[in-house]
């Protein structure tokens, strides 16, 4: 080795890191199919940042299906109405926080502090055994608390909120977070593989597609023709909207080798089922994308039946409901409502991770300044009422 050459060589930049993972990625797959050895639905290599969910179907996640913050959901359905105290604090990393605090007994009489703490990270609730009810001014007990919910924190002191428009401030802020992480509409691709294709252009350049991928589109939901040629697919699931980019439905170029236009479009969800026709491998590593943060992959097994693999980035957190790695399904109603209720999940837990988690901290961050701002602003004008009402009683 020429040690002086490796010292002097300059660094490999980011983009070109991930071009030679995905070409080093292509030619081992390929290898794997040429030898025809047992190869499995999805391949990693060693170097990744992604991983396979292995969690067995009857493996109990926190959440079986849809899945929604009870942080977000608690203050409006159970602190509204009932005598309760909210504080302030400013962290100096995290910045502004929001505490609520609701005193409450259970049925055998046990006393119970229910706090729930809105950081920019995200919002936290949690319940504690009390001997005694917190006192509205024990600021310190309430801190404590946090501290123990979360151990990060670094503020000094909290200060009471008393602002007659409280409560529609923090309904309005648990709201827009509620919505942003818990959507009714979602985007989310889909892609074609044929057997024996482990280069994105070749994925990405499918013009046809086989019988039993229509059958999956065609139950996935309804086509929708566009003007411009960009048909997806779009189908209705609970109370949401559900929008799939497809691959071979989309707009073909026979001068684009790389199909950008197909790919600026599927490239840009955050997640993508595979569809494979046959027995091949996929890997995560062959597809080059910022925003597509989890694939599911489906290869048919007869007629009636699916192998199924979940792969996601490292980040991600573990999402329900599950399938079990390579497990064999049965197609039918209750495949379908998992399905949907894997792909809003996923979406949901990708934006805990990433790049996608720092819009998700800029946009907490943008409404708990927005929300001390409307705190501060309602004080003030109560205080000025008051005052013009001491001065009308002092003319009187």
């Amino acid at each position: 080795m020429d040690v002086s050459r490796d010292i002097t060589a300059k660094p490999v930049d980011e983009r070109s890191r991930v071009l030679r993972k995905q070409k080093e990625t292509s030619l081992y797959l390929k290898q794997l199919i040429e030898q025809g050895e047992n190869i499995q639905q999805v391949h990693l290599p060693e170097d990744t940042n992604w991983k396979v969910q292995e969690q067995d179907e009857e493996e109990d996640l926190p959440h079986s299906g849809l899945e929604s913050d009870p942080a977000l959901t608690s203050y409006r359905n159970q602190f509204l109405g009932q005598d309760h105290q909210n504080y302030k604090g400013v962290d100096p990393t995290l910045g502004i926080i929001i505490i609520s605090v609701l005193n409450t007994t259970t049925g055998e009489g046990q006393k119970l502090a229910q706090l729930i703490i809105r950081l920019s990270t995200g919002s936290l609730i949690e319940s504690f055994q009390a001997d005694d009810v917190i006192e509205v001014e024990d600021t310190e007990s309430v801190l404590n608390l946090a501290k123990i919910v979360c151990p990060e924190l670094m503020v000094e002191q909290l200060e009471l909120l008393i602002s007659p428009d409280m409560e529609n401030i923090i309904v309005e802020y648990d709201d827009k977070i509620y919505e942003n992480e818990l959507r009714r509409s979602y985007k989310f691709g889909v892609l074609y593989q044929e057997v024996g294709q482990v280069e994105e252009a070749e994925i990405f350049g499918n013009i046809g597609h086989s019988e039993q991928f229509e059958n999956f589109i065609s139950t996935l939901g309804e086509k929708v023709s566009t003007d411009n040629g960009r048909d997806y697919i779009r189908t209705i699931f609970q109370d949401y909207s559900l929008k799939f980019h497809v691959s071979t439905l989309l707009p073909h170029s026979s001068s684009d080798n790389q199909q950008c236009k197909r790919k600026a479009r599927i490239g840009n969800d955050v997640v993508c089922i595979v569809f494979q026709s046959g027995k091949t491998t996929f890997s995560p590593e062959i597809i080059t994308s910022q925003f597509l943060h989890v694939y599911i992959v489906l290869q048919p097994v007869g007629s009636d039946k699916y192998k199924v693999s979940v792969v996601s980035k490292s980040g991600v957190p573990d999402f329900g409901p599950n399938f079990p790695r390579e497990g064999v399904v049965q197609v039918n109603k209750d495949f379908w409502e998992k399905l949907f209720a894997k792909l809003i999940n996923a979406e949901q837990a990708s934006y805990k991770t990433g790049k996608l988690a720092e819009l998700n901290l800029r946009y907490r961050q943008s409404l708990l300044n927005k929300m001390d701002e409307k705190v501060k602003q309602d004080s003030s004008e109560e205080e000025q009422q008051d005052r013009g009402w001491r001065s009308w009683c002092q003319v009187l």
